[in-house]
């Protein structure tokens, strides 16, 4: 006579739930599942897409939004960026010492050709930039708007109105700080290299 025996352990058979009396289909463990594998970018392909980006987002900040921002924050006076690019075509003299008058780098000139451009078309008020100069015998020095130190004064040289106030203007200013001084109305205006119009 054959025997017919019940394998409890098949698969295909199902949990009988003695609590409830129930038959449940028997599931599969967790582990045994296949999850499908998520496709990821390498790192090195997004990294140059990424550099364009940042590099594009620092230019729109510093020659849109900065400047933007900036002349919107102080409607009356030129830019912090006027007075960067100006200063820097002090630099050749200071580097030089009190030698001879040195021309600006090109990229130095192009800059604040351009500064002094937007400068001159908001404030028309703007008549000459005047700064001090380290040259031998000289004292002041204009700033021509292509970004060039064309006209150096002598210390006893006359200076032509309307700029023969700035002399006294400079004296007045203190000796540990640098000043760039603009002729608007008529009239000596010292700032600070940061922009800020000098209050004594």
């Amino acid at each position: 006579m054959a025997r017919l025996c019940m394998d409890n352990s098949s698969s295909s058979s199902p949990e009988h739930d003695e609590k409830t009396g129930s038959f449940a289909p028997r599931t599969m463990g967790a582990n045994e599942t296949t999850k499908k594998a998520k496709r990821r970018i390498p790192w090195r392909k997004l990294a140059p897409g990424g550099a364009v980006v940042t590099i594009m987002l620092v230019l729109t900040y510093v020659f849109w939004w900065a400047p933007r921002r900036e002349s919107q924050l102080n409607p009356q006076h030129p830019t912090s960026f006027f007075f960067a690019a100006v200063s820097s075509l002090n630099e050749e003299e200071v580097t030089n010492g009190q030698g001879t008058a040195a021309e600006p780098p090109l990229e130095k000139r192009v800059v604040a050709e351009r500064e002094i451009k937007a400068a001159l078309e908001k404030f028309p008020d703007i008549q000459a930039i005047v700064a001090p100069c380290v040259l031998t015998g000289h004292d002041v020095h204009v700033v021509d708007p292509s970004g060039r130190i064309l006209t150096h004064f002598m210390a006893d040289e006359d200076i032509p109105a309307p700029m023969n106030e700035v002399r006294d203007a400079f004296e007045k200013l203190p000796g540990e700080e640098e000043f760039i001084i603009l002729i608007r109305n008529q009239k000596p205006v010292a700032y600070t290299l940061e922009g800020e119009p000098f209050v004594p």
